[in-house]
């Protein structure tokens, strides 16, 4: 076996292919949101699960679809320093998938792309028609908000037998409610989920009612990141599905992304949640990997690799 590569070279493989991606894709002249160096760390996470998961599921489902519940346009700005850069989304990273060298892609077979603004939907449709996917075939851009988003996505799957989905939900807010989240599962029960949890934001709210809706529960232990950190994956656990013999029904996985330190830092779990099965479940160390790795980074360390990748085109160029 290969020895492991250092975090820092996991992290520049990552972040290498962002940038490749990026290349060509259109951000909406009113967009206003600009990717930050935590931004990165979570599309680098992104990047390194999603041909994992096609991998392993492949062969076991009929249709593998991408749910991404705020979509956004499926690009933004980077700025650093000198450099204006265009990251991908998390739509274009699905709608890559990634080529295992057989000749034939490995994607999934549809995208299914939710946002508010009518606008960002369609830039987004321009900006993966590259890998094959275009409206009405492949992709389905829905036009909702967080109250109907449950209803929209059972309505999509509820149409497509054998369906088996990856529903991302990453908001700048404490967003999805975990009522939404809820009513997916049970409408459609072959769905896996990565989750944004913004920990740091959730500690700092002042909101019993945001709370709330967003934990599914009011938080009565305290709001320290940590208990909070583990009140959601509790929630996820023994909320999403009914328990069998007293076992939770859906495993969870985090991966904690945090640097700085006090009202200037930011603290976010990505958890990750999947049906129980029944042997052990193939992801588990796919978590446990991501997290050694991103454990170890910062947005000090995402800065010095864009310098360092940066710095090495200049010199093909």
């Amino acid at each position: 076996m290969p020895p492991r590569k250092p975090p820092g070279e996991w992290l520049e493989a990552q972040l290498s292919a962002l940038l490749t991606l990026g290349e060509g894709l259109e951000v909406p002249i009113n967009g206003t949101f600009v990717a930050k160096p935590w931004t990165l760390l979570k599309l680098a996470c992104l990047r390194y699960y999603v041909p994992i998961y096609l991998r392993i599921l492949r062969n076991r489902y009929q249709r593998l679809a991408f749910i991404d519940l705020y979509s956004a346009a499926g690009a933004s700005h980077y700025l650093q320093a000198d450099s204006g850069l265009t990251i991908p989304g998390s739509s274009v990273i699905a709608a890559a998938g990634f080529d295992d060298g057989s000749g034939t892609p490995n994607r999934f077979d549809e995208l299914v792309a939710i946002d508010l603004s009518a606008e960002n939907l369609v830039t987004l449709a321009r900006n993966v028609r590259p890998w094959g996917f275009e409206g009405g075939k492949n992709l389905f851009p829905i036009q909702s908000d967080s109250p109907k988003m449950a209803g929209a996505v059972g309505e999509h799957l509820s149409e497509k037998g054998g369906t088996h989905a990856l529903v991302f939900a990453d908001s700048d807010r404490l967003e999805p409610s975990f009522d939404a989240l809820r009513a997916i599962v049970k409408g459609h029960d072959a769905v896996d989920l990565v989750i944004l949890h913004l920990v740091s934001g959730a500690a700092m709210s002042n909101s019993r009612e945001v709370l709330r809706r967003f934990y599914g529960c009011d938080p009565t232990e305290g709001f320290e990141r940590e208990s909070l950190s583990d009140l959601y994956v509790r929630q996820l656990e023994r909320g999403l599905r009914p328990t069998v013999d007293e076992h939770p029904s859906t495993i969870v996985e985090k991966v904690r992304v945090a640097g700085g330190s006090g009202m200037g830092g930011y603290c976010y779990d990505l958890d990750f949640a999947w049906r129980r099965t029944r042997g052990d479940s193939p992801f588990t160390g796919t978590i446990a990997t991501l997290r050694s790795k991103v454990g170890q980074l910062d947005g000090d360390d995402v800065r010095h690799v864009i310098s360092t990748i940066r710095g090495s085109q200049r010199k093909l160029g």
